[in-house]
């Protein structure tokens, strides 16, 4: 299974890396609703942590109404879960460009360089085709479950 990469070195709790990734995952389409996520023993084992780290950061995606239990059968996408994590996501890249302008402009770049700079890195982006870890998860967990 391709898994989600975690930062075992980050100052970031592992449940807040995973839920943080999934919701990055559901955003990008990775995983639509109604979509099963991988179960917490799956993922717990992919990942090489201990599955109440995978059940907390689960928990937390519930809490949110970004997924949904069904006792027996598994974690569920909620049906509002992609335009939430779309809008949460927008604000997060929103405030780290505003925290890069802001160094740009601070450093003295002027706005023309400052253009080309972000349209230079705005390619680059799309032409390493983003975080495809992301949208591998959930491909090889529906191949699984075929």
């Amino acid at each position: 299974m391709a898994v989600l990469e975690i930062d075992a070195s980050s100052n970031i709790p592992i449940y807040e890396q995973i839920a943080d990734k999934l919701r990055y995952a559901i955003a990008a389409r990775a995983y639509r609703p109604g979509d099963q996520l991988p179960s917490v023993r799956q993922l717990s084992i992919a990942l090489l942590v201990n599955p109440n780290t995978v059940a907390k950061a689960y928990r937390d995606l519930e809490r949110e109404g970004l997924t949904y239990s069904r006792k027996g059968r598994g974690i569920f996408v909620s049906d509002s879960a992609p335009e939430a994590c779309r809008k949460a996501r927008r604000m997060v890249v929103a405030q780290r460009i505003a925290s890069a302008l802001g160094e740009a402009v601070r450093s003295g770049l002027e706005p023309e360089e400052v253009r080309e700079l972000a349209l230079e890195q705005l390619q680059k982006a799309i032409k390493q085709g983003g975080d495809r870890p992301l949208s591998s998860i959930a491909e090889t967990e529906k191949k699984s479950n075929e």
